[in-house]
């Protein structure tokens, strides 16, 4: 059964980031790094279990930076992101992928040559027809990053990918979330 698999292995890659989680509360260099390592592992999850297996999907994570979504960190695909995302009026694209991670709910465009976001452009180095993108919230349900997963060819990414993305997306916020506040673990 494809679905039994599926929570199978993502239960083996989710795991080690779950037993992480009290670490990413501690003070100082040791909770910064256990975070970056779920956020490692987060990536690499996303990357390796969301569509059809052996194809280029490519995982990237938009830190923010001065109000400003940048690539921070990616796996796989053909190419690195370049692409910025501020929240001002001239950048539409940018007005709806804040607008997107604020809620905190992943959005899969399974076909971008139907249906893309407002203010989508492909970029010249461009070559997916699809993506999921959920945003991360930290404490206050702030933004704290996105978390974008793409494919090759239109449909490739399914409901299932979507799900997946948004359970990790969901895990990255927890870690964020203590990561922000006093450890009581």
């Amino acid at each position: 059964d494809d679905q039994a698999e599926l929570i199978t292995l993502i239960h083996s890659f989710l795991s080690p980031c779950i037993a992480t989680l009290p670490q990413v509360a501690k003070p100082g260099a040791e909770g910064k790094e256990a975070l970056a390592g779920v956020q490692q592992s987060i990536i690499s999850t996303v990357q390796q279990v969301c569509g059809p297996a052996g194809s280029s999907v490519r995982a990237v994570w938009f830190g923010v930076d001065k109000k400003t979504l940048v690539p921070k960190d990616w796996r796989g695909g053909d190419c690195n992101s370049t692409r910025r995302f501020t929240n001002r009026p001239n950048d539409k694209a940018g007005q709806t992928a804040w607008a997107t991670a604020k809620t905190g709910l992943p959005v899969l465009y399974a076909d971008l040559s139907k249906k893309a976001p407002s203010g989508y452009t492909r970029g010249r180095n461009s070559n997916y027809g699809t993506f999921i993108t959920c945003g991360v919230l930290g404490v206050n349900d702030e933004v704290v990053g996105m978390l974008n997963v793409d494919a090759p060819r239109a449909n490739d990414l399914t409901e299932i990918d979507k799900m997946v993305v948004g359970v990790c997306a969901r895990l990255l916020s927890a870690a964020y979330c203590l990561s922000e506040t006093p450890a009581t673990l």
